[in-house]
């Protein structure tokens, strides 16, 4: 496996009526994820962070997703 860089970042999204229902249809989680929005996102500033990450805490994180995602959360 190659390096693992971990991204955090919190960002602003203008959102359009259109948008509001993709959200309400989709989930929050897949407007942000699939870039459903209609306008662009405004990062904000000093709120971003990226560090190294392991393979291990990659493959933990996989795991808990797919637990989740077959439970139904």
């Amino acid at each position: 496996m190659t390096d693992i860089i971990r991204i955090t970042t919190t960002y602003l999204v203008e959102v359009s009526d259109a948008d509001l229902k993709n959200i309400k249809k989709y989930s929050l989680d897949n407007f942000l994820l699939n870039d459903l929005r209609s306008k662009r996102k405004l990062i904000v500033a000093g709120k971003s962070s990226m560090r190294k990450s392991s393979g291990a805490v990659w493959r933990a994180e996989e795991k808990k997703q797919d637990k989740e995602f077959h439970n139904g959360r």
